[in-house]
């Protein structure tokens, strides 16, 4: 008689773990299916630049959009601004449109006793398919002597399907853009144990600059090479202060650069005496910010790869091929040369007698 309780708690218990999961996944498929997916978008890819000289200001426009199934009550994006002071440099004005709120500034606490500046902003009553244009002045103060970069993301609604499209990325400034190349000096004759490499630096605007630095970060993957700057038109030492590193860093720094121009020196790639195990190509980069008078400009796209420099692969530098003449081409010659001279000796006979 004692066995009948115990056989239906079995039974209930069978029952709820069959069901649990059952419940679960029911409740998954509910709720992607009828989620809202927030994507923020941008004008230029990857980062929409806005050219803001001081105490003046410019516009950044948003445009968010839902992608999901699902009504979005609040839309909420938010970038960090680490760097800025309280109160900030940097100022937004009011939003035209009345579904976008204004811009605030906020300390977002974290899990520490530490906060981090940040900006957000919120859109409201995001139907699916629906999509909403924010516009807001950026107003840079006199004292704001640093580029701005946005990094908008999406952190409402909190579990947001769609990551790949709620990350949109803003700057904001003087701005510029350089570009970073390599290129083998075939001017300068290579050794069977050194070559040399012309490191071409291009600021292509609008702002120009100085100090403007390349070089890479050393930790745990030094060049298999030495990399000697103090040559003839060479970019000189090795200097380790423009990068910030885990272990060492080698880095150069090219005085000025105008907007337009383009400058170049020279680093000779030299066989180690005692061989490593370090990276051949070895890539370099520049590092910024860099720097205006007072001013730190940001790049309007950086090139996160950088330019290779390397010992181990071929030359690129052509070779002249001797031409190669065959044994009966030669006779040729020798007997027309002896032609001309033997009608050249009966010429000056000629005009003696």
């Amino acid at each position: 008689m004692q066995r009948k309780p115990q056989r239906r708690r079995q039974a209930l218990r069978a029952t709820w773990r069959l069901g649990l999961p059952a419940f679960a996944l029911v409740f998954f498929i509910t709720t992607v299916a009828h989620a809202g997916d927030i994507v923020v978008e941008q004008t230029v890819t990857p980062r929409t630049p806005i050219f803001v000289g001081l105490s003046s200001s410019g516009t950044l426009s948003a445009t968010v959009r839902n992608d999901g199934t699902a009504m979005v009550p609040v839309a909420t994006l938010r970038a960090f601004a680490p760097s800025l002071p309280n109160p900030p440099v940097w100022t937004f004005g009011l939003s035209a449109s009345p579904r976008c709120s204004q811009m605030r500034f906020v300390q977002v606490p974290t899990s520490g006793l530490v906060t981090f500046p940040a900006w957000e902003f919120d859109v409201t009553d995001l139907a699916p398919g629906d999509s909403v244009s924010c516009e807001y002045s950026l107003n840079r103060g006199p004292t704001a002597v640093s580029d701005l970069q946005l990094v908008f993301n999406v952190v409402t609604p909190a579990n947001d399907p769609g990551p790949m499209g709620n990350q949109a990325t803003w700057v904001a400034g003087s701005l510029t853009h350089l570009e970073l190349a390599v290129s083998e000096a075939c001017d300068v004759p290579a050794t069977a144990t050194s070559r040399t490499m012309r490191v071409s630096l291009s600021n292509r605007g609008p702002t120009g600059l100085n100090d403007v630095s390349f070089g890479a970060c050393l930790d745990n993957f030094s060049p298999a090479f030495r990399i000697n700057g103090n040559v003839p038109d060479g970019c000189g030492s090795g200097n380790l202060l423009p990068f910030i590193c885990l272990d060492a860093a080698i880095g150069w720094t090219i005085a000025s650069l105008d907007a337009g121009e383009t400058k170049s020196c020279l680093l000779r790639l030299e066989t180690l005496q005692q061989p490593n195990s370090g990276r051949d190509p070895f890539s370099i980069t520049f590092r910024e910010p860099y720097r205006s008078g007072p001013l730190q400009v940001l790049d309007l796209e950086p090139d996160g790869g950088g330019a290779l420099v390397s010992l181990a692969t071929a030359s690129t530098c052509a070779v002249a091929t001797p031409v190669h003449i065959p044994s009966s081409g030669i006779a040729w010659i020798i007997a027309t040369i002896c032609s001309i001279l033997i009608v050249a000796v009966a010429r000056s006979v000629y005009l003696k007698a």
